[in-house]
């Protein structure tokens, strides 16, 4: 009678524990972190107060930087072309090196959007609101076949374009 008595307290203290840890219980649940990604072009390595500046006075973007992450040693790889913003922006949402991304542009980034291996694709995949503003360099697919919400969204000088203004 005491064993079974005992092991009637022990699961019942083991289903209780399992109830206050489980991710149902609000106080477990974790908060998920704001992502704010501001990508640049041609802005220098102390373009904004906080980076050094004194010339520069940017307030709201020193409160945001000094209370998140700032990458500070980063460097863009080269490009394929003239246009280094394309392989960049296009190496920022595969996640993949220069080549592979120039490969994958090739392929019209048709196995990374089936995969759902696409940054934005990602971040949705894991309860993230994903949105997108300003340049897109990835013709195949549209900023808002990948972001829950495009806006104002622009293309960059691409070579379809130029050969389309020159004539050929």
């Amino acid at each position: 009678m005491k064993k079974n008595l005992n092991s009637s307290l022990l699961i019942a203290s083991l289903v209780g524990c399992n109830s206050v840890f489980s991710a149902e219980n609000p106080m477990m649940q974790k908060e998920k972190p704001n992502v704010l990604f501001l990508f640049v072009d041609d802005m220098t390595y102390n373009g904004l107060n906080i980076l050094g500046n004194d010339e520069i006075i940017s307030p709201n973007l020193d409160s945001l930087i000094s209370r998140g992450v700032r990458f500070t040693n980063a460097y863009i790889m080269g490009g394929w072309n003239g246009a280094i913003s394309i392989a960049s922006r296009s190496q920022l949402i595969t996640g993949s090196y220069l080549w592979n991304t120039h490969n994958a542009e090739k392929e019209h980034f048709e196995r990374n959007y089936n995969n759902r291996s696409l940054w934005p694709q990602m971040m949705k995949d894991n309860g993230y609101k994903t949105f997108q503003t300003g340049k897109w360099h990835m013709n195949y697919i549209g900023a808002k076949d990948v972001f829950d919400e495009a806006v104002k969204v622009r293309g960059g000088c691409h070579i379809v374009l130029m050969l389309h203004i020159i004539g050929q």
